[in-house]
This record gives structure tokens, C-alpha cells and sequence, in this order.
């Protein structure tokens, strides 16, 4: 039951220590003499990663536990609970270690999370888009432009063949659209090198 409450709290001190990062940038300001070593104290990054993988391995436990269990009188009352969106929290989960392993500069380790979470997308063209977006750009920082056009393209299909009887039109249009230019933007890139 406190797998989300980990996610959540590791999602919060992330965005802190995006924003810390950013805010330290910009000042320039000199440490504090009553500041603490860094190296002593971990900060809301380290806090953040250790509290999306704790929810990981909640939610991996629950998943196992669940799939273990041949009839529902076996299975443990939150894995019943839970199942249903056992998915949903699991792509949350990988795609968020995913943007932290990203804000780090660490691509080779951010795509094995990213194509995880794009695995558990499965049909949900906004979900998909929402994964492929970040999958792609991880795959243009490491310079491999044929995969991060792969990956857009890809998401393309699946907005295109939402698109009948989707509720938000529009924003499958505007996805598919910031798409189109990742992949212009990817091949000009491409050309460059």
C-alpha cells in the first residue's frame, strides 16, 4: 500500500532537485560556510531515485505475487486490489527512473527504462506518445538518429490509428505534429554529423 506514496514522494523530490539544479545555476551563489558536505549528506536527487526504486520493487513484488496466484482466493487482498492498475504504476514507474537517469546525462542506462515504460504504454496512443517523446530524445543524445526517428515514427502510427473516436483529437494532432518536427530536427541533426 505505500508504493505510491514512494512514487509520489520520489516524483516530488525530483522535480526539487530539477529545480534546485536550475536555481543553482542561475545564482551562481557561493556555498555557505554552515553548509553541509555534499558528499556527507544525500541530496533530494539520491532521496528521490531511492523512493521511485522502492516503489519499483513494490509494485514488481505485488505484480509476481499477483501472477503467481492461479485463483483470485489466493491472491493477497492489495494484490487484488491493485491489479488493475498494476500497469499504469509500473510504466509511471520506469518512465520516471527513466527522467531521472536522463536529468543525470546517463542515456545508456535512461532507454532500457524508457522501452519498459513503452511496453506497458500498450495501446493508449497518448501514453505511447507521452513514453516516445522521451524514449526519442534519449536516443538523439546518443546520437543514434535512425532509432530516436524509429521510436517517433512509431508513435506517429499509433496517434494515427487512435485517431477515430479518440475524445481529444486536437491533442493527437499536436503530438503528432511536435513528432513530424523531432523527426525533421532529427534528420537535419543527422546530415550534420
Amino acid at each position: 500500500e505505500c508504493a505510491p506514496f514512494y512514487l509520489h514522494y520520489g516524483m516530488c523530490l525530483f522535480r526539487v532537485a530539477v529545480e534546485s539544479m536550475s536555481a543553482g545555476t542561475e545564482a551562481n551563489a557561493e556555498p555557505d560556510a554552515d553548509e553541509e558536505d555534499p558528499e556527507e549528506d544525500p541530496d533530494d536527487f539520491q532521496y528521490a531515485w531511492e523512493n521511485v526504486e522502492m516503489a519499483r520493487l513494490i509494485y514488481e513484488k505485488i505484480k509476481d505475487e499477483a501472477g503467481a496466484g492461479g485463483s483470485s482466493a489466493e491472491k493477497s487482498d492489495l494484490a487484488r486490489r491493485i491489479e488493475g492498475d498494476l500497469t499504469e504504476h509500473l510504466k509511471r514507474v520506469h518512465m520516471v527512473l527513466g527522467e531521472m537517469m536522463i536529468s543525470q546525462f546517463n542515456y545508456e542506462e535512461a532507454v532500457p527504462e524508457l522501452e519498459k515504460a513503452l511496453v506497458l504504454a500498450g495501446a493508449d496512443a497518448a501514453k505511447v506518445a507521452d513514453v516516445s517523446e522521451i524514449l526519442g530524445l534519449a536516443h538523439l543524445q546518443l546520437g543514434n538518429f535512425a532509432k530516436a526517428k524509429q521510436v517517433w515514427n512509431e508513435a506517429i502510427d499509433r496517434i494515427q490509428a487512435a485517431r477515430s473516436g479518440h475524445p481529444a483529437v486536437e491533442v493527437l494532432d499536436a503530438l503528432e505534429k511536435s513528432f513530424r518536427t523531432n523527426i525533421e530536427s532529427a534528420t537535419s541533426l543527422e546530415k550534420k554529423k
